[in-house]
């Protein structure tokens, strides 16, 4: 996640976008250390960050600007982490968290952009919720990505940010497209417990989980479910 503004490699000064892909390029190194294949996260822009601007012109314009930057940094990056062995995955989020690259056909002439096998889409079902363009582009942009060999990685999250199965997350939806199109996983249950800085970040005013693991547990429940229904193409049981 980029949230440093002094090593930011969307950057119009040079040293400040070197800074930020030797930042990202150290992620990648941690995490080759760990073992990972996978690095994902909003590496499109920095996160949380505002623009101030007065006009919806400047807005795109600015943040078009940096999104171009961006391409080119993560390309950088991209070499190192394949040289690792790893792959980044973009993650695309709601307005509400990032200025750019807010839904998966963003994300998708975002990742054709850097043209590098080793940069992929993050599908996270919470942003799709909140900021997705309907279940008809979002399947579409699935198969379309599939098609073009563009890696995929899944995050299954409740919109609200806390327990799946008080949630009306839509699983049938958001899932048949990965299984239509021979998805092979993983799917990764996310148990959204922010701690500062990105609680206040995000402006949560619920309190994190008081049993993480039985919320994941029950997660896990309600994906099995899911994905029989997506593959049965019917409805997924509400499992508590």
């Amino acid at each position: 996640m980029l949230a440093d503004l002094t090593c930011d490699y969307t950057s119009s000064d040079g040293m400040t976008r070197e800074m930020g892909i030797n930042a990202l390029k150290r992620q990648v190194n941690r995490a080759h250390a760990l073992g990972a294949k996978v690095l994902g996260g909003p590496f499109q822009l920095p996160w949380n960050w505002r623009l101030n601007t007065s006009t919806t012109a400047d807005f795109f314009r600015i943040v078009g600007e940096r999104l171009k930057r961006s391409e080119e940094s993560i390309r950088t990056v991209a070499e190192h982490a394949a040289s690792a062995g790893i792959t980044l995955f973009v993650e695309y989020l709601t307005r509400w968290e990032i200025a750019g690259i807010n839904t998966i056909s963003q994300a998708l002439t975002f990742v054709r952009g850097i043209n590098h096998p080793s940069v992929g889409i993050l599908a996270d079902s919470a942003h799709e919720i909140l900021d997705g363009e309907g279940p008809g582009v979002f399947a579409d942009s699935v198969k379309e990505a599939m098609e073009d060999q563009i890696p995929l990685h899944v995050h299954l999250s409740a919109p609200h940010r806390r327990g799946t199965s008080t949630s009306w997350l839509p699983w049938q939806l958001f899932l048949q497209p990965f299984v239509k199109n021979g998805y092979a996983g993983p799917y990764v249950v996310e148990i959204f417990d922010a701690k500062p800085p990105f609680f206040e970040g995000i402006k949560m005013t619920t309190p994190a989980f008081a049993l993480p693991m039985e919320a994941a547990k029950s997660a896990l429940r309600n994906v099995k479910n899911g994905l029989l229904a997506a593959r049965r193409g019917g409805i997924a049981p509400d499992t508590h």
